[in-house]
């Protein structure tokens, strides 16, 4: 392929940008991880969270709890965060290497 139609497949290749798709899911794991907990603890019941309280393994601090439930949603911002931008970048790597001849 010459230079023109090469220039015209990297520019027609829609990339996504890291930075927003950082914050939609930060927000989204921060929305779904307080939501989760809260949840639960307005439901109420003998033994709340069980099966959510299982994550204190993984998140040091967190609890069924309101506290925990705020703990969690900083958590869900920051893996959501992490996880949003390697989705980006990671995408953007594959797809400009699958357009290079």
């Amino acid at each position: 392929m010459n230079d023109p139609e090469l220039m015209l497949i990297h520019a027609s290749i829609a990339r996504l940008r890291g930075g927003v798709m950082a914050i939609v899911f930060g927000m989204m794991g921060s929305l779904g991880m307080f939501l989760a907990t809260a949840l639960l603890l307005v439901q109420g019941g003998v033994d709340v969270g069980r099966n959510l309280g299982r994550l204190r393994w993984y998140l040091p601090g967190y609890s069924v709890s309101w506290s925990g439930a705020l703990l969690g949603a900083l958590y869900g911002l920051v893996l959501g965060a992490v996880l949003g931008w390697t989705v980006a970048w990671l995408y953007n790597t594959i797809a400009l290497r699958r357009a290079d001849p």
